[in-house]
C-alpha cells in the first residue's frame, strides 16, 4: 500500500479553485487588453498595463509582480499559457489542496519573475508560463511513481525546449523566451513541494 501524507490527499472529483482563479484573472486582464491595445499590445503598451522590469521595482512599483504574469502579447500566447496552467494546475489541486496551489502560484510568481529579470536585466518581463513550471515543480515532488514521473519529465522537457528556442532566435528578437522565468518558477515550486513534504 501506498503511503500517503499531506500532500497526497485523497483526489476529489470536482473543483480547482485556485488553478480557476488564475485562469479566469488571465482572461480578464486579455480582454482588457484587447479593449485598450488590441490583439498585439507593443512593448510600451504592456508596459503600462504592468510588465515587469527592474526600473518599475526601482520605482517602487512592486504590484507588477503579480500583474505581469497575467498579461500576454498575443492570442497564441495567452492560449497556451492559460491551457497549461488549467491542464497542469487542475490536476495537482485535485491530488493536493487548493492552499498548496496557491502557495506554490504565489511562490512562483516571485520566483518566475526574479529569474526573467536576472535573465534579462534591461528587459520587459510578461506571461504566465513561470507559473506553469512552478506547478510542474510541485508536481515532480508528489509521492507517488505516476504524477511525479510525469511532471518531472515536462518540466525536464520544457527546460530543455525554453533553452533551444532561445538559442536559435534571432539576434534583438523583441519577443525572447524567458528560460529565466521558467527556472525561477520551477525552483520555487519544487521549494513548496519540499516545505510541505517535511
Amino acid at each position: 500500500m501506498e503511503r500517503t501524507d499531506e500532500m497526497a490527499r485523497p483526489r476529489r472529483r470536482f473543483g480547482a479553485p485556485a488553478t480557476a482563479s488564475l485562469v479566469a484573472a488571465i482572461a480578464v486582464t486579455w480582454a482588457y487588453e484587447r479593449a485598450r491595445f488590441g490583439a498585439r499590445p507593443t512593448i510600451a503598451e504592456l508596459h503600462v498595463l504592468g510588465g515587469l522590469s527592474w526600473d518599475a521595482l526601482r520605482l517602487g512599483e512592486p504590484w507588477r509582480l503579480p500583474a505581469a504574469s497575467l498579461l500576454h502579447a498575443s492570442w497564441r500566447h495567452v492560449l497556451e499559457d492559460a491551457a497549461a496552467v488549467a491542464a497542469v494546475g487542475v490536476v495537482l489541486e485535485r491530488r493536493t489542496s487548493s492552499p498548496a496551489v496557491a502557495a506554490t502560484l504565489a511562490l512562483g510568481c516571485i520566483g518566475a519573475s526574479v529569474g526573467a529579470l536576472v535573465q534579462l536585466p534591461g528587459g520587459l518581463t510578461i506571461g504566465a508560463s513561470g507559473l506553469v513550471f512552478a506547478l510542474l515543480g510541485l508536481g515532480a515532488t508528489l509521492p507517488g511513481r505516476g504524477v511525479r514521473v510525469v511532471a518531472a519529465v515536462l518540466l525536464v522537457a520544457g527546460l530543455v525546449a525554453g533553452a533551444a528556442a532561445l538559442l536559435t532566435a534571432s539576434p534583438g528578437h523583441a519577443e525572447v523566451t524567458s528560460l529565466g522565468s521558467h527556472i525561477g518558477g520551477a525552483v520555487a515550486g519544487l521549494l513548496v513541494g519540499a516545505l510541505a513534504r517535511s
